[in-house]
């Protein structure tokens, strides 16, 4: 497993005068935010990562500095990048999507066979017309 670089990320230092996020709040969020939307209980993450359930809640509250070692393991288990968690991107895309959705659609895709893929692509087209013409109509 490659390592960050350093034992443990305590980022925990910050200007909380300033009414800004520290990196580790911003983290914190990401994983909190990232869990919530995949429908995960803090407990679900932490036996998923081999953590107590408090070590989540303390990581999604920034009270707690994170283990290089687990940041691959959470991104792991929230289907996102060590960079996203880090800085927020670049798996944050427009309208939610992630790059994890990306890769699952084209793991689908390659899973069929010719015919599976044309139903596929032609079925995408379909949602992406249906999607344009609802656009268009809440927008007169």
């Amino acid at each position: 497993m490659k390592d960050l670089g350093v034992t443990d990320l305590d980022c925990r230092q910050g200007s909380p005068e300033s009414g800004q996020q520290t990196q580790a709040e911003q983290i914190a969020a990401r994983i909190r935010r990232r869990r919530k939307g995949m429908g995960l209980t803090q407990g679900e993450v932490a036996q998923r990562v081999g953590v107590s359930r408090s070590a989540v809640a303390q990581w999604e509250t920034a009270r707690a500095g994170l283990r290089s070692v687990h940041f691959y393991q959470i991104a792991q288990v929230l289907s996102v990048s060590v960079t996203f968690l880090l800085e927020g991107s670049p798996d944050e895309l427009h309208g939610g999507a992630t790059i994890a959705d990306e890769r699952t659609l084209l793991t689908l895709y390659r899973c069929l066979n010719e015919t599976g893929r044309a139903q596929l692509l032609h079925q995408g087209e379909r949602l992406l017309a249906a999607h344009k013409r609802a656009a268009r109509s809440r927008a007169s």
